[in-house]
């Protein structure tokens, strides 16, 4: 009897596996430019009201500047904006100014809720171009190695309170320690205490 033999067929090598990488690249590459394509395409009416607000805030007084062309389309469109105010114009007072100012006031104002404390020497306001600066000695708040303040301290706190709660700016709060060194086991060094002050 006669065995047949199976005839084994070998493996064909597929040399074109590089194709499937390349049909990859080809369909990124048209993705791609169908983006690109989308983004350059300009909505005439859109591209009109951004170009005029923007030549409306920085023109300098005239349009003279400005090349007129038919709208077409294309991203270099450039249109012109008759009757345009230069930004200076536009924008009334200056914000910097108005910033010192309101300082001012505030600083003006802290004087007066704190004179008696002022005048004792136990709190100085200065104002510098960061703000305004409240330096409240120890001795107005705190009673030696504490940090709960004194009673009145919270006289002091409330008018403070009272004028700042009306301005949006940031408050920064630093607390001070005794000059006396202290160690205890509610404030092991002048560093608590200084931290829970603040």
């Amino acid at each position: 009897m006669a065995r047949k033999r199976r005839k084994q067929v070998e493996e064909h090598d597929n040399h074109e596996r590089w194709l499937v990488s390349y049909a990859d690249f080809i369909t990124l590459l048209f993705a791609f430019f169908v983006v690109m394509y989308a983004i350059s395409s300009v909505n005439e009416g859109k591209y009109r009201v951004l170009s005029s607000a923007i030549i409306n805030a920085f023109s300098t007084g005239s349009s003279d500047n400005v090349i007129a062309t038919r709208p077409n389309g294309s991203a270099n469109t450039m249109i012109s904006v008759p009757n345009s105010k230069p930004i200076s114009k536009a924008v009334k007072g200056d914000p910097h100014q108005d910033e010192k100012n309101r300082l001012g006031a505030l600083s003006a104002d802290l004087g007066k809720v704190m004179q008696p404390l002022v005048k004792g020497g136990r709190v100085k306001i200065t104002q510098s171009p960061k703000g305004i600066a409240i330096e409240i000695r120890d001795s107005a708040l705190f009673p030696v190695g504490q940090a709960q303040p004194n009673a009145q301290s919270r006289q002091i706190m409330a008018n403070m309170a009272n004028l700042l709660s009306k301005v949006d700016n940031q408050i920064r709060v630093e607390g001070f320690t005794d000059n006396v060194p202290i160690s205890n086991p509610v404030y092991p060094s002048n560093w608590e205490l200084s931290a829970a002050r603040a």
